[in-house]
């Protein structure tokens, strides 16, 4: 018959496998719980998927768009009708600063904050045409007297017209001096003159700074009520435009959603001929005369005649000439900014919100608006539609066009006027459709007037009124009366022989659907209406649509990984709880124990409490309350073009998960407070768990956490209109207040679960317990309901941290994770089964730890102490040690506190760099490497940069204050890309990853397709000869190149393919050749070093492109902060975007691409469509047609070309095929500037007499001309770019040279050249010119002759710096770079780089090409001109390019390109892992300082009764039971950290920054040294299971050892910091960007943290074995007792304190043992906070009185054997 199974089995069967379910559920769930975790913590903000769903692109994109088109208060960031239309075009518009500046930051308050951080240098070139010197209207300084009517009428209230109220709140003697003094000379000399003038004049020039109050009640005096600064295009104005988000702490971080880099675009500042600054002003007149008018009508023309030369040149141009007739007098032309009405304004919102919400809830429209593509529309007004019309311009600021026929492009901000384009209209379904709904749906006007795109108009009106009907089928917004504004477009048309301004208002003349389709554009802030106001006439102009920049490259900046600590802390709750199941489900499976005795359903309680200390729980339970307390905000795409940010509440399970999550809290507290609730723990735990978790479910499900948010707009302004600051509002993702509700309900559930507990489980409800054992943690008594039948398998045991082992001698014991200790079983108590023994799981109080009569008494205590400890215990009397112990303990104690606050400035970042701060260290360093990598002449290869040496400092600015800025080469990313060598792997590289349709945009003009040079491309035969013999060595002049590394083939067809196939494959794939060439390239599957070796077979073995101006070069670079723990933080130097602006260049003349050519190819509508780039086809494009001839057909140039061009291609060669290669600067002269600059920084630093002086220099602007070409008075100047030609009006050789080439200099430039000479600039040319002769008096007139502006003091201000030369600079050091000066003149001179002018001679009509050498040796005085000019080469002002072309070579320096520069950024900097440490240490220092007072208090309590000698391990006991390992290993890793340190400040001698790199001072070594021994504490307490009774001997030699080495070898030895420049690029696309790390900083490294290591280990394990082999025989004290663990049981001395064979511990050394005892009357109260028990002894049981009797000192102590 089969067994039947009792029932009871099988229910303790069913309750065994579901509580193992339980289990493995929990576990599962708790890992579930941390992925959730995972999408809020991997950001600082704790916004879920912030950085992988990209979502800071979409609230930049939200925010911009909102606050581009009007400013609203009550704007809701997760409005549906808010979301983003195809959000990658989206970006920041160039105008929005434009709009701040002009618009917004008008107030009175706003430019007396803004003028006086005003550069003094930029005072003068601030745009404010200005009508009065002072505010009285005295003195007037308006060019024209209707100028001055004007401003009567438009501007008596605007601050900014009057001079005074700009030079009250300026550095009046800084300006002065930059200034050259002009004001006092053309504007005071004649105020002095007149009433009350001289007086005024005085008061201006001794002006005190008042209150902002008081000066803006000045200026209200006279009525002034705002300031209003004029449009201009002198600079790309910048803006930091941040939003705050505060996360669920409360804590703000600061998000930029704009970033535009501040640009000076020199001179494409084409607004300069309406006004040109008040610097420019000064220079246009004569010396003798004013810019005061005294109402002279003859000097009035005068003056004004005076300007316009100056400004634009004489005589005018056809159209300058109608604009000076027509609108008014040049130069004195006010254009103002016009707002976008609030009419308008609030129908653009509505018709975007009324379409956002179509798009959200029809399908159909969504699919009607996304089939309306965007497309160019040229569109041609009626008016302009007559085929005899030529058009020479449509910008009034672009005067040089030539007559067109076709309607030609409105004004813009950037256009620099380099080429003629047609006016056109960039449609979106946006823009179109709010045209066709305000001229309500009539299409009678729009396709007539696209008379080139009859057919796509039809098509595209069709999709239009498909969109158009549903949507205003029941809506319809009100037209906004906008016609008094009279916008317009504008064109300079040339009738047979007539030229006029024609003009056609936008709205009203037929044009109303092209015009509101502008207008919906200018509202968005992508057009701008600028009012042209003139003496006669006033135009107010829409500009063309501008393409939207880029947004922020560096998203988050959160400076910290806070999110990312939390989770990893949180996971390690689950690992270790997932392992410790798995451990015990196997231990489960193996051993089989009884059944229901595995507690499975406590394991959480009890595997948690044991496994993981109360901080990592709290740590779990915060994440989670994290999360609850943070909105779910997350980017939503309701169609495939449509995103938006969306709230999305938690569903009802993942608030479970997250809810039952929070409750670890409730598990910390009941567990602390296991020892007053006792048995009633269960219970109250079952209550508080459940009420907590229901409380927080309720509330995440009924009221989740809502996101707040606030708007306003706050801007501050740096040098007025160069650079904005605005903050735009807050959103507060995190709510504090939910943190703190939910941690409260933990804790108010806990108290409510003990009510409940007591109330319904009283006291003879709750089953009966026996008194526990103290193996036990308190945790597994608080919730096992044990019995003295219950048993403890090994799982439970595991759970609980026990594990049966056998020691070395055989002898089985138990482990105790806990304790750390070996436990004998003789020491547990009979009655149970564990581990295969019988042993008691509970027992009496009473009974002895040690078992029942299994004590046997021992001898006293055989531990070798430390030789301090036996001297001490010599002393006569035991107060003496007692002292002595706390004057240890003060010590110790103080040290600790000293420390933390050397921790606190070491570990203020992550690097370990004390005194690092964005505005000082990072912005030096920035500026240094700036610097110096220009002056290396490879920046690949290894440079040393001694960065504390005295050569290596900086005067330019201060780094004390927050006013430094990082600063960069505009050339610099050209100079790395053109002029260093690339490596052929890297190369190899970067073309595999660039995007296929971009690879015929890189700058090369290629020579052949293949490498073998089958198949020939150049497009003349004088070409191929100079590819042939000097270019096949030269990867980039082979397409194949880049063909057979491109990684998508069908990308580059889908973009390319039809052109390919026409220039090439057509024709090569005629022969066998060529079929294996084509199949080869596409199916190349190389590795790089594979590929690197093919180009090598083929004598490939460089890789240069050519220089070129059609794509702005982008470039991020970095160097690396090495910190002592070896890690690398990047640190950026620069940082600027690439871009395309093929309709601003000048170098398509030379070359203009494959993908122009593509293009010509592909098309029909050139020449050339349709025919082969192969030069050996029969239909080879060039083979009867030239380059030239394509360019005049795309405009790019035009027929004829002017006088210039054509002495360019008899002197270079035809344009079309003209290589044009970037020449860099020759090693002996980057020598020699950096052997100068080395010197001259050396000799401010270490002479402040010669500092002085060196301050006292103040070079003013220079325009150079050379001496044969200024004083002959038989030549003018008509051009200085040699890529325009003859394109300016000619001029005398006193108004200087013209300005030449470069990368954002174009055509028809009307501007001079000019050097602005630094002293350092200064003091090497002329160092460069003692070095190879003497200098004399006459040598400085002869070159300040030179100098057109020719200041009244150039003599005395050159000799001045000669004579500081002289005084100053030794002859040792003149002989020291005399023989690099030398060599860098012949350098330049081999070079042949000249600086090229075209010039005609009188009675000629043609120029000739001429070249100047920068050091000519025929003009000595030329020559101090020529060092300053290759001081800007090497600095990268400048560039040097040789233009080779099929007749000749020319070599030219180019014109000089400002700085570029930008704020540092605190959030750059990385605090996370630093504050981490940071806090480890602050709570050691805490809790030693608290448990040390407590300690003296007890001491003094128990009246020296203690053992004096546990007094010295104090910080070992206390640290590693009261705190813990993995906190204590942290505060020894800051010791190992700011040990091998290397300290590097900055400091100020007087006015030059230099590094200091000071040693550390002994003590403070000494100091650091002695928290290494904490990790010494660390490994003596994790090795002494292993080293037993010698630990406490070799422990003491071991730390002091450690101590004492380290100390000694970190100051004998100290860490050295190292700075190398060794720059490794990659590009993007080849040559659109290049992302650079150009060096490392190396404070530490981790060779010197694994040696501190190390040094470490050897001193433990050495001393161990040292105290091991001198003393073999030492016993055990005694049985491990279960009150102490293994420090207090190894570390602590018990050798005075044994009686009748039991040992005792006296109170004070128990508190550091963790042990805490209160005596009340008869009982002592006892709690051991390393199991978390409380225990109540009765004090005849612990102390009988025979005790009392035998040791009075025995009566302050307890025993051992509880």
């Amino acid at each position: 018959m089969p067994v039947r199974r009792n029932p009871t089995d099988r229910w303790l069967n069913a309750q065994e496998f579901f509580g193992w379910v339980y289990v493995m559920c929990s576990i599962t769930i708790s890992g579930y719980a941390i992925g959730l975790c995972a999408a809020y913590m991997e950001n600082g903000l704790f916004w879920p998927l912030f950085s992988a769903e990209n979502t800071f692109e979409a609230l930049s994109n939200i925010m911009n768009q909102k606050l581009s088109v009007s400013f609203d208060s009550n704007f809701t960031l997760l409005d549906p009708a808010r979301s983003v239309w195809q959000p990658s075009h989206f970006g920041v518009s160039p105008a929005y600063p434009r709009l701040i500046l002009y618009q917004e930051l008008t107030t009175l308050s706003d430019a007396i904050n803004g003028l006086r951080r005003l550069k003094p240098a930029q005072v003068s070139f601030m745009i404010t045409p200005y009508c009065w010197v002072d505010m009285q209207q005295r003195w007037v300084i308006a060019h024209t007297s209707i100028r001055l009517q004007r401003c009567q009428q438009r501007d008596p209230d605007n601050a900014a017209v009057y001079l005074e109220s700009v030079l009250r709140n300026i550095d009046m003697d800084a300006w002065l001096a930059v200034s050259g003094g002009s004001f006092l000379t053309k504007i005071a000399r004649t105020i002095q003159t007149t009433k009350g003038g001289r007086e005024w004049i005085d008061g201006i020039l001794d002006n005190t700074l008042v209150s902002i109050d008081e000066e803006i009640k000045y200026w209200k005096q006279y009525q002034l009520q705002r300031f209003t600064l004029q449009y201009a295009n002198r600079v790309q104005i910048g803006i930091i435009e941040t939003i705050a988000i505060i996360n669920a702490f409360g804590i703000e971080h600061q998000l930029p959603i704009k970033s535009v880099l501040a640009t000076n675009r020199g001179a494409a500042w084409t607004s300069s001929y309406m006004y040109q600054g008040l610097q420019n002003d000064f220079g246009s007149i004569w010396a003798n005369e004013s810019l005061v008018r005294n109402g002279n009508i003859d000097a009035e023309l005068l003056v004004i005649q005076e300007l316009e030369a100056y400004d634009v040149g004489y005589p005018l141009n056809a159209i300058n000439q109608l604009i000076h007739d027509k609108i008014g007098p040049l130069d004195s032309i006010d254009l103002r900014w016009i707002f976008v009405p609030n009419n308008l304004a609030s129908a653009v919102n509505e018709f975007n919100q009324l379409i956002m919400t179509c798009l959200l809830s029809s399908t159909q429209f969504y699919m009607t608006f996304s089939a309306i593509s965007p497309v160019i529309l040229y569109n041609v007004p009626y008016i302009w539609q007559d085929s005899k019309l030529r058009f020479l311009s449509g910008n009034p600021m672009c005067s040089n066009g030539a007559p067109m026929p076709f309607v030609q492009s409105a004004f813009g901000f950037d256009d620099a006027c380099g080429t003629q384009t047609p006016t056109a209209l960039k449609t979106t379904p946006f823009n179109i459709l709010f045209a066709l709904h305000m001229i309500r749906g009539d299409t009678r006007d729009i396709c007539p007037q696209l008379p080139s795109q009859q057919q796509l108009c039809e098509s595209i009106l069709q999709l239009l009124l498909s969109a158009y009907v549903p949507l205003f089928a029941n809506a319809s917004i009100v037209v906004p009366n906008i016609t008094n504004l009279e916008l317009s477009k504008v064109q300079f048309v040339l009738n047979g022989s007539d030229y006029s301004i024609q003009r056609i208002k936008l709205l009203g003349e037929r044009y109303d659907f092209f015009g509101w389709a502008n207008v919906y554009d200018w509202a968005m802030n992508h057009r701008e209406a600028i009012s042209f106001e003139g003496d006669y006439q006033t135009l107010n102009l829409l500009s063309y649509i501008y393409t939207p920049m880029e947004l922020p490259k560096i998203g988050v900046k959160t400076n910290t990984n806070v999110g990312m600590y939390l989770w990893y802390s949180s996971a390690v709750v689950t690992v270790v709880l997932g392992a410790v199941a798995f451990l015990s489900s196997i231990l489960w499976v193996i051993y089989k124990p009884k059944l229901g005795t595995t507690h499975w359903l406590l394991f959480n309680r009890i595997a948690s409490s044991v496994w993981l200390n109360r901080t990592i729980l709290f740590i779990r339970s915060g994440t989670t309350i994290i999360v609850l307390a943070t909105c779910p905000i997350y980017q939503f795409s309701a169609q495939p073009y449509l995103t938006s940010l969306c709230w999305e509440p938690r569903d009802f399970l993942k608030s479970m998960v997250l809810a039952g999550e929070t409750t670890w809290i409730t598990y910390i507290a009941l567990e602390v407070l296991h020892p007053i609730t006792l048995e009633y723990t269960t219970a109250a735990a079952r209550y508080s768990s459940f009420l907590a978790w229901l409380a927080v479910l309720i509330i995440d499900q009924v009221s989740p956490v809502q996101l707040e948010e606030s708007y306003y707009r706050k801007c501050s302004t740096e040098n007025m209109d160069y650079q904005l600051y605005c903050t735009c509002g807050t959103i507060k993702i995190g709510s504090v207040n939910r943190l703190i509700l939910i941690g409260c309900l933990q804790l108010v559930a806990v108290a409510f679960g003990i009510f409940l507990s007591t109330c319904f489980y009283s006291s003879n409800k709750v089953a009966p317990r026996l008194k526990p054992s103290l193996l036990l943690q308190g945790s597994v008594h608080a919730y096992i309901n044990a019995t003295e039948h219950e048993l403890m398998n090994r799982a439970t045991a595991a759970m609980s941290g026990l594990f049966l082992v056998k020691s070395k001698d055989g002898k089985e014991g138990v482990f105790d994770v806990n304790r750390w200790t070996f436990l004998s079983l003789d020491v547990v108590e009979h009655g149970f089964t564990f581990l295969s023994r019988r042993t008691s799981l509970v027992g009496s109080l009473q009974s002895s730890a040690f078992g029942t009569n299994l004590i046997q008494p021992c001898l006293p205590c055989s531990v070798q102490q430390p030789h301090y400890s036996r001297q001490l215990l010599l002393c006569e009397r035991k107060y003496y040690l007692v002292l002595l112990g706390f004057f240890y303990m003060v010590f110790t104690i103080t040290s600790n506190v000293l420390y933390f606050t050397v921790v606190l400035a070491n570990l203020a970042n992550d690097y370990g760099w004390a005194g690092f701060n964005s505005t000082g260290m990072q912005v030096f360093l920035a500026n240094t490497f700036n610097k110096h990598l220009l002056l290396v002449p490879s920046t690949h290869d290894l440079t040393l940069l001694p960065l504390d040496e005295n050569t290596i400092g900086d005067w330019t600015q201060l780094y004390n204050d927050s006013s430094a800025t990082i600063t960069w080469s505009e050339g610099s990313a050209r100079r790395q890309l053109y002029g260093q060598p690339n490596q052929l792997s890297q190369v190899i590289t970067d073309i595999r990853n660039m995007n296929p349709c971009n690879l015929p945009w890189v700058s090369t003009q290629y020579c052949w397709l293949d490498f073998n040079r089958t198949w020939a491309m150049a497009a003349t035969t004088a070409r191929q000869y100079r590819c042939d013999h000097h270019m096949y060595i030269n990867g980039a002049v082979y397409l194949e190149s880049s063909v057979r590394n491109m990684n998508d083939w069908v990308a580059f067809e889908s973009c390319w393919g039809h052109s390919f196939d026409l220039g090439f494959v057509q024709h090569i794939q005629s022969s066998l050749d060529g079929q294996i060439w084509l199949r080869d390239v596409r199916t190349n599957t190389n590795s790089i070093g594979e590929e690197v070796a093919y180009w090598h077979r083929h004598q490939i073995t460089k890789f240069v492109l050519q220089w070129q101006n059609y794509k702005t070069l982008g470039m991020t670079d970095v160097i690396q902060i090495q910190s002592a723990l070896g890690l690398l933080y990047p640190l950026l130097l620069s940082q600027s975007s690439g871009s395309f602006h093929i309709r601003q260049q000048t170098s398509f003349k030379l070359y203009w691409s494959l993908a122009s050519d593509f293009w010509a190819i592909g098309t029909n509508k050139t020449g050339v469509g349709g025919l082969s780039l192969v030069s050996s086809s029969p239909r080879f494009a060039f083979m009867n047609k030239t380059r030239l001839e394509l360019l005049y057909e795309n405009t790019t140039m035009v027929s004829p070309l002017n006088d210039g061009f054509v002495i360019f291609e008899e002197t270079v060669g035809p344009f079309g095929v003209v290589d044009s290669y970037y020449i860099n600067c020759p090693s002996s002269m980057l020598k020699m500037f950096r052997l100068s600059m080395a010197s001259l920084v050396n000799l401010t630093v270490v002479n402040a007499t010669a500092q002085d002086a060196f301050f006292n220099l103040s070079p003013a602007i220079v325009g150079e001309v050379p001496t044969y070409l200024l004083y002959n008075k038989s030549i003018d100047f008509c051009g200085g770019n040699i890529l325009c030609g003859n394109d300016v009006v000619p001029w005398n050789p006193f108004n200087g040279l013209y300005n030449g080439f470069g990368v954002n200099n174009f055509c028809n430039s009307v501007f001079a050249e000019s050097i602005q000479p630094v002293v350092e600039q200064l003091l090497i040319a002329f160092l460069a010119l003692k070095s190879q002769r003497n200098l004399t008096i006459y040598d400085i007139a002869a070159i300040c002759r030179l100098d057109i502006n020719q200041p009244q003091d150039c003599a005395a201000k050159y000799w001045t710096a000669l004579d500081y030369l002289q005084q100053y600079y030794s002859i040792q050091s003149l002989q020291t770079i005399q023989p690099f000066v030398s060599q860098a003149f012949e350098d330049v001179q081999d070079l042949n780089v000249s600086f090229v002018q075209y010039i005609v001679n009188d009675g000629d009509t043609k120029p000739t090409l001429h070249q100047i050498p920068i050091l000519d040796p025929n003009d000595p005085p030329w020559q101090f001109y020529g060092w300053c000019l290759l001081y800007e080469w090497v600095f990268g002002a400048r560039e040097v390019v040789q233009f080779s072309g099929d007749l000749g070579n020319i070599t030219v320096l180019s014109a000089v390109s400002p700085k570029m520069s930008r704020s540092s950024d605190s959030n750059e900097i990385p605090r996370s892992f630093s504050f981490l440490c940071l806090y480890c240490v602050q709570v050691v220092t805490i809790t030693l300082t608290v448990v040390s007072f407590f300690i003296a208090l007890s001491t003094i309590g128990h009246r020296g009764n203690i053992e004096p000698l546990n007094l010295f391990c104090i910080n070992r006991v206390v640290g590693l039971v009261w705190v813990g390992r993995p906190i204590v290993f942290l505060r020894s890793l800051t010791a190992v950290w700011l040990l091998n340190t290397s300290q590097l400040s900055l400091v100020l001698v007087n006015r030059v920054t230099v590094v200091d790199s000071p040693q550390t001072a002994w003590y403070r070594t000494l100091l650091t040294s002695s928290e290494l021994t904490w990790f010494v504490y660390v490994l003596n307490d994790i090795g002494s299971c292993i080293t037993g009774q010698y630990t406490y001997s070799y422990s003491y030699l071991s730390s002091n050892l450690t101590w004492i080495l380290t100390g000694v070898w970190t100051i004998v030895f100290p860490q050295q910091y190292s700075a190398i420049i060794e720059r490794k690029c990659s590009a993007v696309d080849v040559d659109f960007e290049i992302i650079c790390s150009s060096g490392v900083v190396a404070v530490g490294g981790p060779s010197r943290l694994i040696k501190s290591l190390i040094l470490v280990f050897v001193c433990v394990i050495c001393c161990y074995l040292y105290e091991r082999r001198g003393n073999v025989h030492v016993a055990t004290q005694f049985t491990a007792p279960l009150l102490l663990n293994a420090q207090g049981y190894y570390m602590l001395s018990f050798k005075d304190w044994e009686l009748n064979g039991l040992y005792y511990i006296d109170k004070t050394s128990a508190i550091m043992a963790g042990i805490l005892c209160l005596e009340l009357k008869d009982q002592v109260y006892i709690l051991d906070i390393k199991a978390w028990r409380f225990l109540s002894v009765s004090t005849e049981t612990i102390r009988p009185q025979h005790i009392l009797a035998a040791n009075s000192k025995f009566t302050h102590a307890i025993p051992l054997d509880l």
